[in-house]
């Protein structure tokens, strides 16, 4: 039984767009070295696209460098980690979504660290692509979440 795989895309090379959950570890460095203001988290929403891309937009008052993961299995999740974070729109905490590929997303600002774990609830049984890109203009992050070909199934 294939419980679903998913595959988070690497850092692009020199002089391609930035994907946002592959800063380098030189640009994290001075980014947290430096005393940046508090982080707004000002909307997350989600986007269907043609060809079955679901996308998620999280709208943020200045750039940021988020941490993401996935967790895989009967339960498969995309997690994001975003450090520095004074506040989140009200009514944001959880969002039904019920598309093809994203079930729900969940979010929790812990005050005391303010750090804020936003987590995307996947359909189970499926093979994911997922691609974070951060629009350095727009201070957006958005994952591109897909199915994934039948080549990445174990």
């Amino acid at each position: 039984m294939i419980v679903g795989l998913i595959a988070l895309h690497p850092a692009p090379g020199p002089g391609q767009e930035q994907k946002a959950g592959s800063v380098s570890e030189k640009t994290r460095t001075a980014a947290t070295s430096r005393k940046e203001p508090p982080l707004l988290v000002r909307n997350i929403y989600v986007k269907f696209e043609p060809a079955g891309h679901e996308k998620v937009f999280i709208d943020f008052s200045r750039e940021a460098a988020p941490e993401i993961s996935s967790i895989g299995g009967k339960d498969p999740r995309i997690v994001v980690d975003i450090k520095n974070v004074l506040s989140i729109r009200q009514g944001i905490k959880k969002i039904d979504v019920q598309g093809k590929l994203i079930r729900q997303i969940r979010s929790n600002l812990d005050l005391a660290s303010r750090r804020l774990r936003i987590v995307v609830d996947l359909a189970p049984f499926r093979n994911y692509e997922v691609e974070p890109v951060f629009y350095k203009t727009e201070k957006i992050y958005m994952i591109d979440i897909s199915e994934g070909s039948d080549r990445q199934k174990r």
